[in-house]
């Protein structure tokens, strides 16, 4: 530990990141590996940033892994499969589970539902609510050295899933690391009764760069808008009566 510049320890949870941030320290914490792909994993990355993102002594990990260590063979059948472990044969240590299949891609590089999750998580700009009855939302930019004029932004409304409102946001100026917040001019509407409404706003690539090219969408965040609950009736006379049953284990009411 006293030889490195950076404090690198190994899956450690939210608890261990709350208590190194109680005080500052002389070195960041990077976890060396705090996430394992393999199977239907994931889904606490969220819980991670929001933590990481608060404070500026934790920052950030690597992932294991980023794809699959598998290979292209044929099975007894002449089928294409990805072998992995004693499919490639029993010479030495071999594994028959989906161990080396635990990437965030296929070996051919097709994400897995795990790398969609991951690319929310890890979106370079950030939403949150403000005020909707004023429509205004705080905007942060998560890049280090990207101003967001390098981007557009729009907003819609969908009613119960329908298209209903949308519109563009004025291009604005925000540098690395700082928030604004932002009015996106909703027209005034009146919610009808049981229909959820729900606000996405997103940020889309303006110019060519690298391997985005113009309309990518870089990020994006939806809200449910208030709404109206729709009172519904029931007629209790049109049900049966309860029945209840009983033995010395249970009690049953039907």
């Amino acid at each position: 530990n006293s030889y490195t510049d950076i404090f690198c320890p190994m899956y450690k949870g939210l608890g261990f990141m709350q208590e190194y941030v109680k005080e500052w320290r002389p070195r960041p914490l990077i976890l060396c590996e705090y996430a394992h792909m393999m199977g239907n994993s994931g889904g606490n990355l969220k819980d991670d940033w929001d933590l990481i993102n608060r404070y500026e002594q934790l920052q950030g990990g690597f992932i294991w892994d980023f794809s699959d260590q598998t290979f292209l063979k044929k099975d007894k059948n002449g089928r294409d499969i990805w072998a992995y472990g004693s499919d490639m044969g029993n010479v030495g240590a071999t594994s028959d589970t989906s161990f080396c299949a635990d990437g965030l891609f296929t070996s051919d590089r097709q994400p897995h539902p795990q790398a969609f999750e991951l690319k929310k998580v890890y979106q370079p700009v950030h939403f949150e609510p403000v005020n909707f009855s004023k429509g205004t939302i705080r905007i942060t930019n998560r890049f280090d050295f990207t101003d967001l004029d390098k981007f557009s932004f729009n907003w819609y409304i969908e009613a119960n899933g329908k298209p209903f409102l949308k519109g563009d946001m004025n291009k604005f100026e925000l540098a690395p690391h700082q928030s604004k917040e932002k009015n996106i001019n909703i027209p005034t509407y009146e919610p009808v009764a049981g229909v959820e409404y729900f606000l996405t706003v997103e940020a889309h690539v303006i110019e060519n760069s690298g391997l985005m090219e113009v309309g990518y969408r870089i990020a994006w965040e939806q809200f449910k808008l208030p709404g109206i609950n729709k009172n519904t009736s029931v007629n209790l006379t049109a049900f049966s009566p309860l029945t209840r049953s009983e033995d010395k284990h249970e009690v049953k009411i039907s």
